[in-house]
């Protein structure tokens, strides 16, 4: 054999060779499930006191939570992205007083949420359908339809120690001025801040003893009248809630009227 048949023998050979290690499967690790959960949770509450009885809240626009006034859902898993909260056909505003109604979908001022996995969160529907309409400052120029409005919260999901539970205190009621959360006869609970002015939230929660609970909500001060109460509330160890004043107050002539009842709930977060 020439030396140049035999060099074209090995190519030929090798091409072969290097063909057949091609059509091989990849060599792989073998797949790992992951215990990562990257949709997030998110509580709705229902605080808008003259909106419809039952609020169907959407994420976009899927389904996600249908709550009664007043109330909150529980805990509602979502896709972690940039979402938009609504509420379809709702009637949110109005143009004139007590005249004409404002019909469409109720979407978060925002526009858009930035939701992070494994995050929590708390979406609030609150104000009054005859909240007037207004503007902002911001570049570019944006209005405000006025009506009912959103409010998102992170909240801060850390487990209290045990023997406790993890509380905060929403002030939901349009009109209403700063109002006192006591309990069982005007006792404070030790590290929360009694006094709550409307609609001044944080996603912080914080620890008190568990046990079982007359709730207060007081106007005036820690020893004012008790507007509302909620008896007989079980707090448990080691989890979180939301508690808030639902209600609208509105001005008339000189004086502050009640025109929905206060009243107290409360919502789980674990």
């Amino acid at each position: 054999m020439t030396t140049m048949k035999y060099f074209k023998l090995v190519s030929i050979i090798l091409v072969g060779a290097l063909f057949l290690l091609g059509c091989q499967d990849p060599s792989l690790p073998s797949p790992a499930l992951s215990s990562t959960v990257r949709s997030a949770t998110v509580v709705f509450i229902n605080a808008a006191p003259d909106g419809a009885a039952s609020q169907s809240f959407l994420v976009d626009n899927a389904s996600a939570a249908s709550v009664n006034f007043p109330g909150g859902s529980a805990l509602t898993p979502i896709n972690a992205s940039i979402e938009q909260f609504r509420i379809k056909n709702a009637v949110y505003g109005i143009i004139k007083p007590d005249t004409i109604s404002q019909k469409a979908d109720l979407i978060s001022q925002t526009s858009a949420t930035a939701i992070q996995g494994s995050g929590h969160y708390t979406v609030v529907l609150t104000d009054s359908v005859n909240r007037p309409f207004g503007k902002t400052t911001a570049t570019p120029y944006t209005k405000d339809p006025g009506g009912l409005t959103f409010t998102t919260i992170t909240d801060a999901i850390t487990a209290p120690a045990s023997g406790n539970a993890g509380i905060r205190f929403f002030n939901l009621a349009p009109g209403a001025a700063s109002v006192y959360l006591t309990h069982d006869g005007g006792s404070t609970f030790t590290g929360l801040t009694s006094s709550a002015a409307y609609k001044k939230t944080s996603g912080s929660f914080t620890s008190i003893a568990t046990g079982t609970y007359t709730l207060e909500v007081r106007t005036g001060s820690i020893t004012g009248t008790i507007a509302a109460s909620l008896p007989s509330t079980v707090l448990t160890d080691g989890k979180l809630y939301t508690i808030f004043l639902s209600g609208k107050v509105v001005k008339i002539g000189g004086n502050s009227v009640v025109k929905v009842p206060y009243a107290v709930s409360i919502v789980g977060h674990n």
